[in-house]
């Protein structure tokens, strides 16, 4: 994350980063949620907007 936000830093401008989480979820009737086993994914995705001139 650091280094893409350094490579397009100047160039770029209202950069933010995300943190997304995958994980499967048990869904059992009216039981809903997180399986017990907490084996996820995180990636990150970084949003920003490219400066030009005019």
């Amino acid at each position: 994350v650091r280094q893409t936000l350094d490579a397009v830093r100047g160039e770029w401008v209202a950069m933010r980063t995300l943190e997304v989480l995958h994980r499967t979820w048990h869904i059992e009737g009216e039981s809903v949620r997180p399986d017990h086993r907490m084996v996820a994914h995180t990636g990150f995705l970084t949003v920003a907007r490219l400066l030009t001139a005019r």
